[in-house]
């Protein structure tokens, strides 16, 4: 019998890769030279389970923050939602122009829409802070212009 780093090599029938089983069907176990650990089958390793999977809304705001910065991928979720939280008609009409820290800055066609923007500021905040969580936009603010 002859001693190799690692394994038992037996005479000249055991030429090649190492086998995974033998001729009985039982697995051959490599044993180390040091003999400090166990010999034994080596297996994977089980995953530990990630958690519940991320919505596509997390993932683009990940994906914007690196791309972009903290405040650009913020910026293009507060934009989206306020298209999303006036509606289609007052949408058309307006458009947000900017974010500067808690505040959202938007354009308006004219002095009366911009006005009307301002009456509705609570419930639009309030609509944007349920969709995007608290402190993230705080003040809206209206500007007259194309």
């Amino acid at each position: 019998m002859l001693r190799s780093v690692g394994k038992t090599v037996r005479g000249p029938s055991s030429a090649g890769p190492p086998r995974l089983g033998s001729s009985s069907g039982a697995p051959v176990r490599l044993s180390s030279t040091s003999g400090s650990h166990p010999s034994h089958i080596w297996r994977p390793r089980r995953r530990e389970h990630p958690g519940p999977p991320e919505t596509s809304g997390e993932l683009m705001g990940q994906v914007l923050a690196r791309l972009g910065g903290q405040g650009k991928g913020l910026e293009f979720r507060v934009f989206e939602c306020y298209t999303r939280v006036v509606g289609p008609i007052l949408g058309e009409r307006s458009v947000p122009d900017r974010l500067s820290g808690t505040t959202l800055y938007v354009r308006v066609t004219s002095s009366a829409l911009a006005h009307e923007v301002t009456l509705l500021r609570g419930p639009i905040l309030e609509k944007m802070t349920a969709e995007l969580g608290p402190g993230a936009v705080t003040d809206l603010r209206t500007r007259v212009g194309r």
